[in-house]
């Protein structure tokens, strides 16, 4: 049988520290699916994209990554609140998994084995205290004095999280009202940041909230501010599942995977109860519930046995919804074995080209190329053959071929590969930035900017699109570099509107207003049609007037 599997980009990232379990969960997922004897299909997962197609439930069973409701036939494989822990879920992740939802499977787990459960919970709490253990890297250092504690820790998510979507409030709401109430009952609070936030306006709203003699803002170990808390306040932030783990009482905001072993609040009128919890153990329920998630309803993939077991049981489920007998499976089996044969000779054939292209003259290169570029059109070892070919000419019929058929991402092998050669220019780092950036690799794309923004004889069109770039990453913080990217874009092309658009947007961002009002004047001048052009002249004249009536108030 097909198995298809979405393999993310972090699968390739090995530097990484905060994905590095990745590969490991693929590797014993690929190594289960083996030992079944499945066909496996891989098949690149791009975020936030809709152009990869789930397939149809009878062709197979499908791995579908970050899938938040996977459908028939299909589990959502992503990690959970800890490092190692794993979905594969028929239901989704967080508040869409099936733990949140199925009171029975909810019940079932309050019966799970306490002294197990007590065992995995101990040892959760021996690495949080010797390994500062967490989904992302924890600072070692101690924001907070020895002694000195909180009434309720609130660590923030990623403003855009998907999960966040179960949530009943916004994260400003909640942080607002938490404030109040601590000046109210005047009990001070902990708030942190969420290491992977890149929001203004979070930051806004925590420099709002420092202000509060009862608020301290801090970026200690997780693990620190859980432990000087008497009770830790969530959406459905893994570090809620963390904070059960430490013993303490949680209060919830949002469905999720371990909601039903906290106390959610309906309203935020009732967050004077996360102020007000009892010293009290935690009850044996919660400590069963617990342990039922992190020994059995996620798998750990660093134990292949565990995945082994868990796969094969979704692998058997599907060929019962399929109704395959054991007859079919042979016939399947030896059609697929012969399907592999025939694959591994093509495999053999590409290598032994590769070969004999490295010690062929010139004039024999040409048809070797012929050959190669089939393969590679039937997509047999295409990443291979483009590692390993270093003609340009070649090169660029591949990416053709990619852009022609709409492969994103194996476009984004090629132009990797133009922008590795010896004589790389500008124009190749600048195509291969584009293409990282269509993948949703932001970062990775600013880096080859960054690279490409050294070379000579770069075009214009390419230093606006840096510059555009680094104000959309890097906001403020970025507008003097956005600034000095347009005025050598003007420099090379003065008849750019672009370039003197993004002069202006830097301008702006910097509160030089009469320059940028300058500088977006030419940008419309050049063309009085772009929308973008005109509403920012507009935004920059509307600012000069501001500033006009609050410095002559008369």
């Amino acid at each position: 049988m097909k198995v298809f599997v979405d393999i993310p980009n972090y699968f390739w990232k090995a530097d990484d520290p905060d994905r590095a379990d990745v590969r490991t969960t693929y590797v014993s997922l690929f190594a289960a699916l083996s030992r079944l004897g499945c066909e496996i299909v891989a098949r690149p997962f791009r975020p936030y994209s809709d152009t990869l197609n789930r397939p149809d439930p009878a062709e197979g069973l499908h791995y579908a990554y970050h899938a938040r409701e996977p459908g028939p036939g299909a589990y959502s494989i992503k990690g959970a609140a800890l490092p190692d822990l794993w979905y594969l879920d028929a239901r989704g992740y967080s508040g869409w998994c099936a733990l949140a939802h199925d009171p029975t499977l909810q019940a079932e787990s309050a019966q799970y084995d306490l002294a197990a459960a007590d065992a995995v919970i101990a040892t959760y709490q021996r690495r949080f205290q010797t390994e500062n253990l967490s989904r992302y890297a924890q600072p070692n250092r101690r924001t907070a004095a020895p002694g000195e504690g909180f009434a309720v820790f609130y660590p923030l998510q990623v403003n855009n999280d998907e999960v966040l979507k179960l949530s009943r409030f916004a994260q400003f709401e909640v942080l607002e009202a938490l404030v109040q109430t601590a000046e109210r009952l005047r009990l001070p609070v902990v708030v942190k940041r969420h290491p992977l936030c890149g929001s203004d306006h979070i930051v806004q709203a925590l420099e709002a909230a420092a202000r509060s003699e009862f608020v301290t803002v801090s970026d200690a170990s997780i693990h620190d501010l859980i432990s000087s808390s008497a009770a830790v306040l969530a959406a459905n932030s893994g570090v809620g599942v963390q904070a059960l783990v430490h013993g303490k009482p949680v209060f919830t905001l949002a469905g999720s995977e371990y909601a039903h072993m906290s106390t959610p609040l309906s309203t935020l009128d009732r967050l004077d109860a996360a102020f007000n919890v009892p010293g009290a153990p935690q009850a044996e329920r919660i400590r069963r519930q617990l342990g039922y998630l992190l020994n059995e309803y996620w798998v750990n993939t660093r134990d292949e046995e565990a995945v082994f077991q868990r796969v094969r049981s979704q692998v058997e489920a599907w060929r019962t919804d399929q109704g395959l007998e054991i007859g079919q499976r042979h016939n399947e089996d030896r059609k697929r074995s012969g399907l592999l044969a025939m694959e591994r000779r093509a495999h053999d054939m590409v290598d032994h080209m590769l070969q004999l292209h490295e010690m062929a003259t010139e004039a024999d290169r040409t048809g070797i190329e012929t050959l190669l570029l089939r393969s590679y059109r039937l997509d047999v070892r295409p990443d291979l053959i483009v590692r390993r070919m270093s003609d340009r000419r070649f090169l660029t019929r591949c990416l053709s071929h990619r852009v022609k058929v709409g492969d994103e991402a194996g476009a984004g092998v090629v132009t990797g590969r133009l922008a590795e050669l010896p004589d790389a220019g500008p124009r190749d780092l600048f195509a291969h930035a584009r293409q990282l950036y269509r993948l949703g690799r932001d970062e990775d794309g600013l880096k080859v900017l960054r690279r490409m923004s050294g070379m000579d004889g770069v075009p214009a069109a390419a230093l606006t699109f840096f510059g555009r770039k680094i104000l959309t990453q890097e906001r403020t913080s970025g507008a003097e570099s956005a600034l000095a990217l347009a005025d050598l874009a003007i420099a090379v092309q003065p008849d750019m509107g672009q370039a003197h658009w993004l002069k202006a947007r830097a301008l702006f961002l910097l509160e030089r207003l009469d320059q940028a009002h300058e500088a977006a004047r030419s940008a419309v001048e050049l063309d009085p049609t772009d929308t973008a052009f005109t509403k920012l002249l507009q935004r920059i004249e509307a600012a000069r007037s501001a500033r006009a009536r609050a410095e002559d108030p008369s």
